[in-house]
């Protein structure tokens, strides 16, 4: 392409831009509004006794060995000693038969699992200041205890795409007009310096007719048997509003015959009255698209068809509606398949619809 003017160049920056996917936002949640039931000081509340429990794998400044205060403290609150208890032997005597038994009943401590559940004065944890009392709630959530840094502005990339498309539903393409139909944009990731490109786009017939003419108010106006046909379809590829030479024939192929047979039937009252038309026609194959794909170029695809409006009394048609519209809708949504205003389409809609689909080669 040679040098590459200053304009070109910034008109292809600003298209880039238009595909940047922004990263994503850490939106951190208050635990004051996911927990409303709760204030900060049950918060800061479980946070202590959380603290007070010394698990060494928790606490960042706590050490698996203790100081010699705590060893002491421990010693002499017995804590860790091991108790021993007498078992208790009970005899039964038969008094019929002489028969004794030996019952041994061993003394244990029972488990009392609600313990943490009852409120300790701080004086007996340890902690300096006013005596207030700690009371463990094992409903109120663990907030900002040993949290880990988390490096939020620096966001893993899972983008390994080679390329990007952009495209919109139901795009008018009025015949004889080129219009475009997507835009292609080549990412870093892209690993040849060219593609053969390939699409199928589902595509439809629409026709419109309006500004009724003034002699033919408040009577039936009917024509049967209209036919409208897609003649030629043509290809064209831009760079920076310049036409590309493609290195080979792109090739276009209907799924079928493109063609929409529609009756026109009702009774005009006003001038701005009108009718319509769209059908479904099928998925429209095109393929053979080589384009040459340094990172950055973007590309856009546009497309031209022209069609042909069959009428069997075209004077009588011409002098009753003044001005009739016809193309195609190309990306043709599914739930716009098939539109009858004021008229009767007689030609079957296919049944093979399907997205947008595009890939490379």
């Amino acid at each position: 392409m040679g040098d590459i003017p200053l304009s070109t160049a910034c008109q292809q920056r600003k298209i880039q831009m238009l595909f940047n996917i922004p990263p994503i936002r850490y939106e951190k949640i208050s635990p004051y509004v996911q927990y409303p039931q709760f204030n900060q000081k049950d918060f800061d509340m479980r946070r202590k006794v959380e603290i007070l429990k010394y698990e060494g794998n928790k606490t960042n400044t706590k050490t698996n060995k203790f100081k010699k205060t705590e060893r002491w403290a421990q010693l002499v609150s017995g804590k860790t000693q091991k108790s021993s208890f007498a078992s208790i032997f009970t005899t039964n005597i038969d008094n019929a038969t002489g028969n004794y038994t030996v019952t041994e009943t061993k003394a244990t401590i029972p488990a009392c699992t609600t313990d943490d559940l009852i409120p300790t004065p701080t004086s007996s944890c340890g902690v300096p200041g006013p005596i207030t009392y700690l009371v463990y709630n094992p409903d109120v959530p663990l907030y900002n205890y040993a949290t880990q840094t988390n490096p939020y502005a620096f966001a893993d990339s899972n983008d390994y795409d080679k390329w990007k498309y952009y495209t919109t539903n139901d795009i008018k393409c009025q015949s004889g007009v080129e219009t475009k139909i997507f835009t292609l944009y080549i990412k870093p990731n892209i690993d040849q310096y060219s593609y053969t490109y390939s699409f199928s786009i589902p595509i439809g017939l629409y026709v419109n007719g309006t500004n009724i003419s003034n002699a033919i108010l408040n009577r039936p106006l009917q024509f049967n048997d209209i036919s409208l046909n897609i003649n030629s379809i043509e290809l064209t590829a831009y760079y920076s509003n310049q036409k590309v030479t493609l290195q080979k024939t792109a090739s276009i192929i209907p799924s079928r015959d493109i063609s929409m047979n529609y009756n026109i039937s009702f009774i005009p009252t006003s001038i701005y009255n009108s009718y319509t038309a769209i059908l479904y026609s099928g998925m429209l194959q095109v393929s053979n698209v080589y384009l040459f794909t340094e990172p950055g170029y973007i590309y856009d695809i546009y497309m031209k068809f022209n069609l042909g409006l069959n009428l069997s009394n075209n004077t009588t048609y011409s002098s009753s509606i003044l001005t009739t519209s016809y193309g195609v809708i190309c990306n043709l949504s599914s739930n716009n398949k098939k539109t009858e205003v004021n008229t009767i389409i007689n030609s079957i809609q296919p049944s093979d619809y399907s997205a947008f689909n595009f890939n490379g080669l």
